[in-house]
């Protein structure tokens, strides 16, 4: 008989299946690393979208904010001109007043009275307190008799033919013109020279 057949199993674990093992447990750490790493992954991927959506309600609410302010502003520069309008035509008929009450003084006066002289000289001093009135508001007015016809300042409402003065220039002032600075408030309307030559033509 040989001494193989003699020989006795010896107990202990088999190298095979430690290897096999070895390798399962190894298979089984990185699933579960796998599996932890998506969970991780995840939660990182819903904490940032939860604080994208906090960011986007927070600029929402800056924006309904400022929309509402803008809106706020633009009524109030609204309510401000308007009263400053008011403002000023409230000054300008203050001012106003006095001369109505010396044109109404007048006319009472002319009722009673029959010194023509005395009524005139008193409607003078009422012309007079008004343009003072026009003056202190920078109302000016536009220098036409004498001065060439400017189309700018004057409005030619007719013509004179006149070897007197030069072709062109203002000889009567039909109606007073007037301007704030360079704004024109009425233009002055006046008659305006030509030779005699060109009126006799014309007609």
């Amino acid at each position: 008989m040989s001494d193989e057949a003699y020989k006795v199993p010896i107990d202990g674990p088999d190298p095979e299946d430690e290897e096999s093992g070895e390798r399962a447990e190894k298979e089984k750490a990185e699933s579960d690393a796998a599996e932890s790493g998506e969970q991780v992954t995840d939660e990182r991927l819903e904490q940032e979208l939860g604080e994208l959506a906090q960011e986007i309600d927070t600029l929402r609410e800056k924006y309904l904010r400022a929309l509402a302010d803008l809106e706020n502003y633009r009524r109030r520069s609204v309510r401000e001109r308007e009263e400053t309008g008011r403002t000023a035509v409230a000054s300008l008929l203050r001012e106003v007043l006095p001369v109505l009450d010396n044109l109404t003084r007048a006319v009472a006066a002319a009722s009673e009275t029959q010194n023509h002289a005395s009524l005139l000289e008193g409607v003078e001093l009422i012309r007079r307190q008004f343009q003072a009135l026009l003056e202190k508001r920078g109302v000016a007015e536009i220098e036409a008799e004498g001065e060439p016809f400017d189309p700018l300042w004057h409005e030619a409402v007719g013509k004179r033919a006149t070897a007197d003065y030069a072709e062109g220039t203002v000889v009567e002032e039909v109606e007073k013109g007037y301007r704030l600075g360079d704004l024109i408030l009425r233009p002055s309307k006046v008659i305006v020279a030509v030779p005699p030559a060109a009126e006799s033509s014309e007609e």
